[in-house]
């Protein structure tokens, strides 16, 4: 694994978590905690292009986070 894929998924599972224990319920907070979470994680520094949030249409489901093509697991 190169060493930006291992950050990509380093930022990732602590993305994960972050979201998991937001308390976020409604679509807009779900991007409102991936926000603040991915500003916190990164700073200034550019999200790594191999990190997707995928938001569901409707609420039955949890975001997933994929890092180069590679789901993770369900937040």
């Amino acid at each position: 694994m190169l060493d930006g894929d291992a950050f990509a998924h380093e930022i990732a599972a602590l993305l994960i978590a972050d979201i998991k224990t937001s308390g976020a319920r409604t679509h807009g907070e779900l991007e409102e905690a991936c926000r603040i979470s991915l500003a916190s994680l990164l700073g200034d520094t550019a999200i790594p292009p191999q990190i997707a949030v995928l938001m569901p249409i409707g609420l039955d489901r949890w975001p997933r986070v994929v890092v180069k093509g590679r789901p993770l697991p369900d937040v």
